[in-house]
């Protein structure tokens, strides 16, 4: 009996020891490292018409609300782009509905933190979702928080 109460502490001192051990081990491993990338920030106001062909624009923008409607999602900033700009919207339909999820998570994530973006979108009218009007919005085709 001696023998089996010490057997039995004894595998539950070694358990303990190892799930010690594990959880050391995996904060190491798994521990939260700032990585510094050199870049530079992207210009306010650029006018690119890349590989796609897209003539898009960037643009600094403190977000004023994000809206979600049934076939796209919009955000509005606090201040028009010098293009007279202040809302950008993505579709929502299944073909965009993967970037829009991204684009959902990086605008709450960046209201919540109070953080401003830079929003990047398609200068031409013509590439609107539904129900974003040409006077005042653009399609959006990119977000980067600002430090």
């Amino acid at each position: 009996m001696i023998t089996n109460g010490i057997f039995k502490h004894g595998l539950v001192g070694i358990t303990l020891l190892l799930l010690m051990g594990l959880t050391i081990s995996a904060s190491v491993v798994f521990s939260p490292q700032a990585v510094v990338l050199a870049q530079d920030e992207p210009p306010v106001e650029i006018q690119d018409t890349g590989i796609l062909g897209w003539a898009w624009r960037a643009t600094a923008c403190t977000i004023s609300d994000i809206t979600i409607f049934p076939d796209r999602i919009h955000v509005r900033c606090t201040t028009d782009s010098p293009a007279g700009i202040s809302f950008f919207a993505a579709a929502t339909d299944a073909a965009n509905a993967l970037m829009t999820n991204r684009f959902l998570m990086i605008l709450n994530t960046a209201y919540a933190m109070a953080k401003p973006v830079y929003i990047l979108y398609d200068d031409q009218a013509s590439a609107n979702p539904p129900g974003c009007l040409d006077i005042n919005c653009r399609k959006l085709i990119g977000i980067q928080i600002k430090p």
